[in-house]
């Protein structure tokens, strides 16, 4: 592959084609250089002369020639790009075919369990997941499964396995009908699970962490197995950490035939069962720092009114921590919770009152309703009574003051639902303000009031107190 200088392209014999051609305009002298990449000619480079007795020189060759590599190097970049572009594509669609198979093995609702409340939270780091939990109904029994796993590594392998591991929990759980004593059946699952993946998939060197355990509502006893997971939390009805459920085996996979001890917990009413995976200690910021374990026992350690707000409260601080990039890995949580005996339907939350926030807080009103069975026409009124509340308290109430948080509580009474908000910021009662008159011209208003009226609009009753600095 080298460049052919022809002298006469009107009649040279190797330039038939283009005789006509070289006739109508008057070309002899004809260049042609060929354009190599990677040592395959992708086509060639024709450069005419007018001039029938010019002869091309060997600097003109040469810079032809460097001319000709450029061309060449970049149609073949060119060519690179679409195909990654093509196989990014399919990649992508294979991906997201993928990511709606996996969210199909997430149970859509969960179970209502009597005397207990169950709360789940899931975000894949990436378009498939390693990650899942599950709670469901053993055989039609009283019994209730309920696990929280890992897989380790990420990606496509990762989520296969998930996969496997979910629905053979599902499966063993259905054939273990023999047992009558939920911890026999569960020491059972557990060691049929773990040898079967060691046996039929120890090549692949992929195993789980795993909180399994089945729930009986009647005794109010969780029978537990921990494979190497992360230990979960028990927040008592004061907000203090009871216990934690250290591991009592290794990852789930590893080898046949290892020993895995079930232990049982007695869950006492106003106990919250917080359990999660390592993405959310391990979750990063901009500059790289983690979450902690240590943050997390912070966050849990409060009483809960609801498995609802323990999920919505943690879930706000971790992605706040995250802020706007990547998440670096899987984030599930799940928590249990036993009902008080005189159980009302409340939850609550709490937030930095910064503008950013606010649709946290609106939407936190939105699914508390929902929960609830609030009817769309009262929950849309809140959520606008509540925004507009929370807006001022930003804008207003935390004024030239470092921001403190705003803290919702939202409850469900026999004949109404109210909203609570407090906060740390200024003073002010709403009967003080401005009566915003609606008649008059919007540059002759007098400022302030009308967010006030506003939310007066929107529910039966406002009131207001100070004390100790909470408003």
């Amino acid at each position: 592959m080298r460049t052919v200088v022809i002298q006469d392209a009107q009649t040279d014999p190797r330039t038939r084609p283009i005789h006509d051609l070289s006739r109508a305009r008057g070309s002899r002298s004809y260049m042609v250089v060929p354009l190599v990449t990677r040592g395959k000619a992708i086509g060639t480079l024709g450069m005419p002369s007018r001039d029938p007795e010019y002869e091309f020189t060997d600097a003109e060759i040469e810079l032809a020639e460097t001319i000709a590599s450029q061309i060449a190097t970049a149609v073949d970049n060119a060519h690179l790009h679409a195909q990654t572009e093509r196989a990014l594509d399919v990649a992508e669609r294979d991906l997201e075919i993928g990511r709606e198979i996996q969210s199909g093995f997430f149970p859509e609702t969960l179970p209502v369990v009597e005397g207990f409340e169950v709360m789940a939270h899931f975000q894949a780091a990436r378009q498939v997941s390693g990650d899942f939990y599950d709670l469901f109904r053993i055989n039609n029994s009283d019994y209730y499964g309920l696990v929280i796993a890992d897989v380790c590594d990420k990606g496509v392998g990762a989520a296969l396995f998930m996969v496997m591991f979910r629905s053979l929990v599902r499966s063993l759980s259905e054939q273990c009908r023999h047992f009558e004593r939920a911890d026999e059946l569960l020491g059972d699952l557990v060691s049929r699970l773990n040898n079967y993946i060691a046996r039929t998939h120890g090549r692949s060197n992929m195993f789980a962490t795993m909180l399994l355990g089945i729930l009986d509502p009647a005794e109010n006893v969780l029978h537990y197995v921990n494979g190497g997971h992360d230990p979960p939390l028990v927040i008592d009805a004061q907000g203090e950490i009871r216990t934690r459920l250290n591991p009592t085996g290794p990852a789930v996979g590893l080898m046949p035939d290892l020993p895995f001890r079930v232990e049982t917990l007695e869950l006492v009413p106003g106990d919250s069962l917080i359990a999660y995976t390592d993405g959310i200690p391990e979750a990063r910021d901009v500059a790289g720092n983690f979450y902690t374990e240590e943050r997390l026992l912070i966050q849990c350690a409060q009483p809960w009114h609801s498995a609802f707000s323990v999920v919505k409260q943690l879930e706000a601080d971790v992605f706040a921590h995250i802020g706007q990039i990547q998440q670096s890995d899987d984030v599930t949580l799940i928590a249990l919770r036993r009902k008080l005996a005189d159980q009302r339907s409340r939850h609550h939350f709490s937030l930095k009152a910064v503008l950013p926030n606010l649709p946290l807080l609106r939407g936190f009103v939105v699914e508390a309703c929902r929960l609830m069975g609030v009817g769309e026409e009262v929950t849309h009124a809140l959520k606008l009574a509540a925004d507009e509340a929370c807006a001022n308290l930003i804008l207003h109430g935390y004024q030239d003051l470092e921001p403190g948080d705003i803290r919702l509580g939202i409850e469900h009474l026999a004949d109404r639902v109210q909203i609570q908000i407090e906060d740390d910021g200024r003073v002010f009662h709403p009967d003080l303000a401005n009566q915003p008159d609606l008649g008059a011209e919007v540059e002759a208003r007098e400022p302030g009031g009308l967010g006030i009226f506003f939310i007066k609009q929107m529910v039966d009753e406002l009131s207001y107190e100070s004390s100790d600095g909470v408003n």
